[in-house]
């Protein structure tokens, strides 16, 4: 019982130290009728610490709730529920422009992630990470480039630093920014792939040093041939956590010692 007692403390403990404010995915109930927005934000609003979806598009674009399998065969799973994440589609050479804002800026120990899939690599499709609606920080697949960074001094990881990331059809892109303040991160993105000899990759950026407060991201596609899966960008598993400052581990670490002596004391 006592040990049981301990193990639920810690649970609580280290739970709420590492708490989600911000969370969404495909498969939230507000996407049930589908997936649409406009010009401003407030429509479709699923989950928790955002603010609704604000679409600006041309002609011929599409948005909806579909399996990111659908981009090939196999097809990059980023899926919640099985078979359900954002797809952004535009054709005929149209751009597509979805926007979202947080409830507040991003500041020290947040951490931001996504994840993203994608096959073909005609025109261009991507993410920028926004402060007010200026791009601070940029992730783009477009012809042999793959842009991993701020606008005019990122990397290509393509042909960069020795990076080779070669095309694959199945690509899953997990993206990661860790806050150290509102204006100083660390970058970091993650491609799987079932592809053979392995596609598998991984790159940091450190100590990046921002314009402006994160408030708000925008995925896009742009210049693509047509509106097919294959061309398309598919959105998932969007998250904001928190991760401890030292002083919290040092609280959680007493605090757990004490606990231990209160039992034993009782024991």
């Amino acid at each position: 019982m006592k040990r049981t007692l301990l193990i639920a403390s810690m649970s609580v403990l280290v739970s709420s130290a590492f708490a989600l404010t911000a969370f969404d995915d495909a498969s939230d109930a507000a996407y049930s009728d589908g997936w649409t927005g406009n010009g401003t934000e407030g429509f479709d609003n699923g989950g928790t610490g955002f603010a609704g979806w604000g679409f600006t598009s041309t002609a011929n674009t599409t948005s909806e709730i579909s399996s990111s399998t659908a981009v090939g065969s196999p097809g990059g799973d980023i899926n919640s529920s099985g078979t359900d994440a954002f797809r952004i589609a535009a054709n005929n050479g149209e751009s597509f422009d979805v926007f979202r804002t947080f409830s507040s800026s991003l500041g020290a120990g947040d951490v931001f992630t996504f994840d993203l899939a994608a096959n073909f690599r005609n025109g261009s499709k991507g993410v920028d990470i926004r402060s007010d609606n200026t791009a601070v920080f940029n992730f783009s697949i477009a012809d042999d480039s793959y842009f991993f960074g701020q606008p005019g001094s990122g990397i290509n990881l393509g042909d960069g630093a020795g990076q080779d990331w070669g095309y694959v059809s199945d690509g899953v892109y997990s993206l990661e920014f860790e806050f150290v303040t509102e204006t100083f991160m660390t970058a970091r993105i993650q491609r799987t792939s079932s592809a053979t000899p392995s596609q598998n990759r991984s790159f940091e950026l450190a100590n990046i040093t921002l314009s402006g407060a994160v408030d708000n991201f925008k995925f896009y596609v742009s210049g693509t041939e047509s509106d097919i899966p294959a061309n398309s960008l598919y959105v998932n598993n969007l998250q904001v956590s928190e991760v401890p400052e030292p002083g919290t581990y040092a609280l959680i670490a007493g605090t757990l010692a004490l606990l231990c002596v209160a039992m034993r004391r009782r024991g």
